[in-house]
Parts: C-alpha cells; structure tokens; sequence
C-alpha cells in the first residue's frame, strides 16, 4: 500500500468520524427540543444542561479529529496534489453542510421560552457558555 492510499483511507475515516459526531449531535438536539418544548420546570432545566454538557464535549472531540483531518488533509494533498485537493474540497463540503444543517436546531434550544424568570436567567447562562466557552463549567 501507498502512502497516498493510506492518507486517502485516513482521511475518509476521519471525515466519517466527523460526521457522526455532528449527525448524533443534531439527533440529540432534536430529541431535547421534542421532550421539552419549553423550559417549564427544574427538570427541563437540568435536562438543557445535561444537553450543552453533552454538545460541548462532542464540540472538544469533534475539534480534537478535526485537527487530526486537518493534518491529513495537508499530507494527502501534498501525495496526491490536486486529486487530493478535489477529495479534500469534496469532503469539506459535505461535513460543512452538515454542521450547518444542526445550527437552527442549536439555535431554537438556545432561545426556548422559560416559565419564570429565575429559570430564564440560569437558562440563559448555559445557553451563553454553550456558544462562548469551550468547557461546561455549570
């Protein structure tokens, strides 16, 4: 086998990774949003942040492989030159359609109604670390 080969295979089992992660990721999401339409209660509130615990990992994972597919994609476009290139342009443009597809659902959880204001501030605080931190720390 040659190197070309093995950066080809590498670099699809890592786009493949990816794109599982974000697939899962927006089930999650849409399961949440299907259970809890509204934060109504202390359940549904601790469920949301049992939800961005759940994201925000996936998010540190999904960096983590991205960083890895990133290398390779360096590598297989240095074997293989604009083959490689087409691949990698290929495969971008599908895991970024797919991040973009879970965005809205992302979206809509992060801006769900709350019962009472005590609830809403807490609700805003984790739904505020979702986008702006890179470890829960709620």
């Amino acid at each position: 086998m040659s190197l070309a080969f093995i950066a080809v295979i590498a670099v699809l089992l890592t786009s493949a990774i990816i794109a599982v992660l974000s697939l899962w990721g927006r089930h999650d999401v849409s399961r949440f949003l299907q259970q809890h339409p509204a934060i109504e209660s202390d359940s549904s509130l601790e469920a949301f942040k049992d939800l961005v615990r759940r994201q925000m990992w996936v998010a540190v994972v999904t960096m983590a492989v991205g960083l890895i597919f990133v290398v390779l994609c360096m590598f297989l476009t240095m074997q293989l030159l604009l083959t490689g290139l087409l691949i990698i342009i290929a495969l971008g443009v599908v895991l970024f359609l797919l991040g973009r597809s879970g965005k809205k659902l992302e979206t809509k959880a992060r801006n769900l109604a709350c019962a009472d204001e005590r609830r809403k501030v807490e609700y805003d605080k984790v739904a505020a670390a979702w986008t702006g931190k890179v470890f829960p720390d709620f």
